[in-house]
């Protein structure tokens, strides 16, 4: 049902639900890019369907591919990586969406709760989040 009104709110930007949360996890990097392996993780996608997702994005001009290679580990081994950045374009179209996706959660989850009830939400969520985080690495 969520998913279904969140898609309502955001399909007129011409982006999806799984791509408007790949571009919101790249833009909370520092450089606006994460290694593959890790955005598949944050996203809950498996690293084939999160590769085909990217390929889509990046023909859309929303994302680029940087190809890490000669970039070391600590042993000296060879850390061959995709990066998939955000680009300029995927700031703008992201930064117009932004709004639809809040109001669809402001609906569906805050409208009707409590300032008392969110916060403890909020902490409760903070702290499941930072443990999952913990047990997937």
């Amino acid at each position: 049902m969520f998913e279904h009104l969140l898609s309502n709110k955001i399909g007129p930007h011409k982006i999806t639900v799984s791509e408007c949360e790949i571009l919101v996890n790249l833009t909370e990097q520092p450089r606006g890019r994460m290694r593959m392996r890790d955005l598949a993780v944050a996203t809950g996608q498996t690293p084939s369907r999160l590769s085909h997702q990217v390929s889509r994005m990046e023909k859309d001009g929303l994302v680029w591919r940087d190809n890490a290679r000669g970039i070391l580990d600590s042993a000296g081994r060879d850390k061959r990586a995709i990066y998939p950045s955000i680009t300029d374009f995927g700031r703008e179209v992201l930064e117009r969406t932004i709004p639809s996706y809040e109001e669809a959660v402001r609906q569906m989850f805050i409208s009707f709760v409590s300032a008392e009830t969110l916060s403890n939400y909020d902490d409760l969520f903070g702290a499941l989040s930072e443990h999952l985080r913990r047990s997937l690495s």
